[in-house]
């Protein structure tokens, strides 16, 4: 043939980009994978905290006195060895960890002013989660400032909330509905928030 040589030449190059255009599909799927990982940790954290702050709530209406108990019981269990799971199981999954009986020993010495150590431990679980959700609101705010009216009102409408009134009348609504929001929920509206921000710029 008498183009063998350059034919040869872009037979070559198109395998070169078709095995690069494999690789990137996997390493894509490798990605899709590990974003589902992440949303069903996340989902379960959210829970997790939910049934912790229940348990909170439930204990200091029934038995305060064992708030104490429950704090250290919960902060020893991220010291607590959690089993490896196997290298070749691509599922991600929680190991069961055996907790310890949170009822202290029968002859063990009463500890003093249990419920002073009560009220302070519920006032810092708290204050830690308000201090989280009011940095995380303030910084909303601030980004949604510094939208576009278009971006600003579109954004409202992507999450349902009343476009009437000025700008600031559409900042005030937004830091209401933040309020009623908690953690997780308020960094998923404000890394949606920040991508609007990109685009306007």
């Amino acid at each position: 043939m008498l183009l063998s040589t350059l034919i040869a030449a872009q037979q070559e190059t198109y395998a070169s980009i078709q095995a690069q255009i494999e690789a990137l599909q996997e390493k894509q799927r490798e990605i899709q994978s590990f974003l589902q990982q992440l949303g069903s940790v996340e989902s379960k954290m959210v829970s997790a905290a939910q049934l912790i702050q229940e348990a909170i709530a439930s204990i200091n209406e029934v038995c305060p006195d064992e708030l104490s108990n429950y704090q250290q019981l919960i902060t020893g269990l991220f010291n607590t060895p959690i089993a490896s799971l196997p290298s070749g199981d691509k599922e991600l999954a929680l190991s069961v960890v055996e907790v310890p009986d949170p009822t202290p020993p029968a002859d063990a010495e009463p500890v003093p002013e249990v419920e002073e150590e009560t009220i302070e431990a519920t006032v810092e679980v708290q204050a830690l989660t308000l201090v989280g959700a009011t940095s995380l609101i303030e910084e909303i705010r601030t980004e949604a400032i510094a939208l576009t009216w278009k971006d600003l009102r579109q954004y409202m409408s992507d999450y349902k909330l009343s476009m009437k009134g000025k700008r600031d009348d559409l900042v005030r609504s937004l830091v209401g509905y933040c309020q009623t929001r908690n953690e997780v929920q308020l960094q998923n509206m404000l890394n949606y928030l920040r991508k609007q921000t990109r685009k306007a710029a």
